[in-house]
């Protein structure tokens, strides 16, 4: 009976131990956690510093900082309590091995690195002695990408700006040449003006016909033995001038041999032309006023214009039946409108500025809303409507498109009167031409045909 209680006290002495071991293991695992809980917030109140130290905000965050400060240093004391806890209840368990202090883990090499690491920081966290943390070194590369980042912004703003900077010296640089372009532009013009104003830069000397000059009923121009001069130098010397009416002449040579020159002394007939014979150059744009593109081209027949004017200050009086003199200049006014066919004025200036690209709205637009191109289609169409018995072209097709060019030819084919046109394009001066003057050597030569031939 003896062995049997003996051996029941042994087995209930071993539950005894088997019971507080487990105790003691539940014990010591729960302190564990506790610890790891502990040090994953110290590492989540070291990150939060961090970041506060990168954050214009960080003054906010004291008061939370703080706090994070007195709590970590209770931890140590919560911990000291925790191991008198378990020393005790090794001690009540009589296990010899159990009522010695627990021996701490061993840390790898990396750990031991990274724990001197802290401790030898000056962060106030290294007196805890706290295992170090890899958001630590997670927020030093942040913090370095982040440096690398912003001195990669500013290498390229600066790159930027002195591309910039060429940018602005390359727009420098074509505005200024702009500006002198500009400049040699405006002074070549000034040059040219001032030769067509000044009546002694151009020198004519020939030898006319003056009973042809003079004749009511001529029409054709002869002119022997001219020479012309412009500013002293000799461009055409002792040569013939022969124009006849109803001819169309196609003036060529080599540029600045003369060709413009000989149109001017005639449009401005300082080579002597009949009285009877009308001339009219086209050289330039017109001006741009408040007249409509229609209005100018009507109003380009000065004769016309001014019978209409008289017509309507005529019929505005009130005519007795005894003043007969004023009813009979109203006829008179009505007689030569009608062979200026005046009612069909509107209609063919409408039909000009058409065939040169105008539509209905354009031809009711102000000339001075044009550019220079479609100002020198108004003067065209001005100098078609009014059908003068010499028409001189100085390079009408330059400011025409394709369609235009070729309505021009077509209307040009119709010619009844006398014209001279000075053109580059040969197939316009083939299907327009009747005749060809070629000006070489100072000379005039006269051939029958188109350009070609």
């Amino acid at each position: 009976m003896k062995e049997k209680s003996v051996v029941k006290n042994d087995e209930v002495s071993s539950k005894k131990k088997k019971s507080s071991s487990t105790d003691t293991s539940k014990k010591a695992s729960d302190w564990l956690k506790a610890e790891k809980q502990k040090l994953k917030e110290a590492q989540t109140q070291l990150n939060s510093i961090s970041a506060s130290n990168t954050d214009p905000n960080s003054k906010k965050k004291k008061k939370g900082e703080s706090s994070a400060t007195a709590k970590a240093q209770e931890k140590p004391k919560e911990s000291v309590k925790s191991e008198k806890s378990v020393k005790s209840t090794a001690q009540k368990s009589g296990n010899p091995k159990q009522n010695e202090p627990l021996a701490p883990r061993k840390q790898s090499k990396s750990a031991q690195k990274s724990s001197k690491q802290v401790v030898d920081s000056n962060d106030y966290m290294s007196a805890f002695g706290l295992p170090s943390s890899s958001s630590e070194s997670e927020s030093e590369i942040a913090m370095n990408s982040h440096l690398n980042a912003v001195e990669n912004e500013t290498q390229d703003s600066k790159a930027k700006g002195n591309a910039s900077r060429g940018r602005i010296d390359d727009k420098d640089a074509r505005k200024k040449a702009m500006r002198e372009a500009e400049a040699v532009a405006r002074t070549e013009l000034a040059r040219k003006q001032a030769l067509e104003q000044d009546d002694f830069v151009f020198d004519v000397s020939f030898a006319a016909d003056k009973t042809l000059v003079s004749s009511e009923n001529a029409r054709d121009i002869k002119v022997s033995d001219m020479t012309l001069r412009v500013a002293g130098k000799v461009l055409l010397e002792n040569t013939q001038l022969t124009i006849a009416f109803g001819r169309r002449y196609a003036l060529i040579g080599p540029n600045g041999k003369g060709k413009t020159s000989l149109m001017k002394m005639l449009g401005q007939r300082k080579i002597p032309v009949p009285e009877n014979i009308d001339v009219l150059l086209v050289e330039q744009e017109m001006e741009g006023t408040e007249r409509t593109a229609l209005r100018a081209v009507v109003e380009a027949d000065a004769e016309l214009n001014k019978l209409r004017k008289l017509q309507e200050e005529l019929e505005s009086l009130n005519m007795d039946s005894e003043d007969d003199s004023r009813a009979d200049e109203l006829n008179e006014v009505y007689e030569r409108l009608k062979e200026l066919d005046s009612a069909s004025a509107e209609p063919r200036a409408a039909k000009i500025l058409s065939g040169l690209g105008f539509n209905t709205e354009m031809q009711y637009r102000k000339t001075n809303q044009f550019s220079g191109g479609w100002r020198m289609r108004i003067s065209l169409a001005r100098a078609l409507f009014m059908e003068p018995t010499l028409l001189l072209l100085d390079e009408p097709t330059n400011h025409l498109d394709l369609r235009a060019v070729l309505w021009l030819e077509e209307y040009l084919k119709r010619w009844k009167k006398t014209l001279i046109v000075v053109s580059h394009d040969r197939d316009f001066l083939n299907s327009v031409v009747t005749d060809v003057i070629h000006l070489h050597d100072r000379k005039l030569d006269f051939y029958k045909g188109d350009f070609e031939q």
